[in-house]
């Protein structure tokens, strides 16, 4: 490849600053399920996909929480 080949193939295969928040966020909710298993509880089909909604960006936390409450409400 050329220098400029060599740069183009850098510049597209490198993680957007989006898809980094994502991937923070999500392992960061990995973390949270595995602390959450040791201590027994698992996280239902609902709770799992409130947290993905949270990791592509579509409920804020403040959202995510105010849809829980109102759950338990």
């Amino acid at each position: 490849m050329t220098g400029f080949e060599d740069y183009l193939c850098n510049l597209f295969s490198q993680p957007t600053q989006a898809e980094e928040v994502q991937e923070r966020r999500r392992a960061s909710f990995r973390n949270v399920n595995a602390s959450m298993a040791l201590e027994g509880f698992e996280m239902d089909s609902a709770q799992l996909a409130l947290q993905e909604d949270i990791i592509n960006g579509r409920l804020t936390t403040k959202q995510a929480i105010t849809q829980l409450i109102a759950k338990i409400s």
